[in-house]
């Protein structure tokens, strides 16, 4: 049976079921330290064993294979209890009244005291309220029926030793409890920070997207309009076309206009919600508006260099318009992240890509984290996904970090073919 559904039990059977539930590793510590708790009981257990076994023959006058037997059996319940603290609980429990009636034994000898503290505690660390409740009520009867054993050792009084143990005992489940009860609390915030990060990435990602559809939704229409515009005028331009070209022609600019009208429906739907744009429908930009980015960012006193290699072409309007959004977030993050670093922009045409490379150096000096780090990449992972590319993304010597983006990059004439 494993843990999740052995605690899933009720309160009493899920102690008296002497289910396996292996003490787990510190969470989050170093891995030298993970298994302390598991360490530190074993060292417990056998100093106990080590120093009950004399204080059991010579002070509780037990015979010395008596005294060996007891300290050894409280020894090992203590261990056990790292692994399945039902049994262990109860096993302790049990030792500590065949002590009692065989022994007559009136109270709790204090290596078996002590070790049933511990096995409480990894117990309660373990279970649910109403188990650790149970579980001290289980041995808070035992030790007030220890006196019923008869007269017998400890031949102090009985009211002395029961309250001790009680005392200790009840220590050592309010603490399992408590350090229970904060465990749970950790892992819940963890969880939840972990929940409300991944939700924030999701909506980075949906918001991006919707970005993205915009900005092509923008595109599109354009070039249906050409579409419509130019089968119209094809019509007049020809002389006596014979009918089957004119019902072509028509059909073109039909599906063009329908399209467009559909196009510009989702368009709407996608402006709806961006109420606070006071210019919605401005141009998008383009490579060609890449000067006066880097105008903008010179101007807050950041050294900027820009670099062309190959030879510069129109591109497809997507491509202008993902390579634009690219450069400006990637100038967006070494503002924001390397505040007063040197940013270089390099821009490299071939025949079939455009790779797009920003580096900037080590920040002027040290920064703090900044909230919904990250979200910038994943809008340029986008729309880099979006065309097919490539995007990279590295630290590089003394601080530094670099950018790259290779885009898919025919020239313009070929897209509209």
């Amino acid at each position: 049976m494993n843990r999740d559904a052995a605690m899933a039990q009720p309160a009493a059977r899920r102690i008296l079921a002497l289910t396996v539930a292996p003490l787990p590793p510190l969470a989050g510590a170093p891995r030298a330290l993970r298994y302390l708790p598991h360490v530190l009981t074993v060292a417990a257990a056998v100093l106990l064993f080590l120093a009950g076994w004399p204080q059991l023959e010579n002070f509780d006058h037990l015979g010395a294979a008596t005294a060996v037997a007891v300290a050894a059996a409280d020894a090992a319940a203590l261990v056990l209890a790292l692994y399945a603290p039902g049994s262990a609980c109860l096993g302790s429990l049990a030792l500590c009244a065949a002590t009692a009636t065989q022994l007559h034994v009136t109270q709790w000898l204090w290596p078996a005291m002590l070790a049933h503290a511990g096995i409480l505690l990894l117990l309660c660390l373990r279970v649910r309220a109403r188990t650790t409740l149970l579980a001290w009520a289980l041995t808070a009867a035992v030790t007030l029926a220890l006196p019923t054993a008869g007269p017998g050792i400890p031949e102090s009084p009985h009211h002395t030793y029961r309250n001790v143990a009680l005392g200790i005992f009840t220590a050592a489940a309010v603490a399992g409890a408590l350090l229970r009860s904060r465990r749970e609390a950790h892992t819940e915030a963890l969880r939840q920070a972990t929940a409300t990060a991944d939700e924030r990435a999701r909506r980075t990602v949906l918001e991006e997207r919707t970005r993205i559809a915009r900005e092509l939704h923008d595109v599109i229409a354009h070039h249906m309009s050409v579409i419509s515009i130019q089968a119209q005028v094809a019509t007049r331009q020809l002389k006596d076309p014979p009918p089957e070209l004119l019902d072509s022609l028509a059909a073109i600019r039909g599906g063009a206009v329908e399209a467009l009208g559909e196009l510009r429906r989702v368009l709407a739907l996608l402006r709806a919600e961006d109420t606070d744009d006071e210019t919605p429908y401005t141009p998008q930009p383009t490579l060609a508006q890449l000067d006066q980015l880097t105008e903008t960012v010179r101007a807050t006193g950041t050294t900027l260099t820009t670099e062309n290699t190959g030879t510069p072409r129109p591109l497809p309007p997507s491509v202008e318009l993902s390579a634009y959004r690219i450069t400006q977030e990637a100038l967006s993050n070494a503002l924001r992240h390397a505040p007063g670093a040197a940013v270089h922009i390099r821009l490299d045409y071939t025949s079939d890509t455009l790779t797009i490379q920003v580096t900037n150096t080590a920040p002027a000096h040290p920064t703090r984290p900044v909230p919904g780090a990250g979200h910038g990449l994943l809008g340029m992972r986008e729309r880099t996904a979006m065309l097919g590319g490539q995007l990279t993304t590295q630290p590089g010597p003394g601080g530094s970090y670099t950018v790259t983006a290779v885009l898919p990059a025919a020239p313009a004439h070929q897209d509209q073919e």
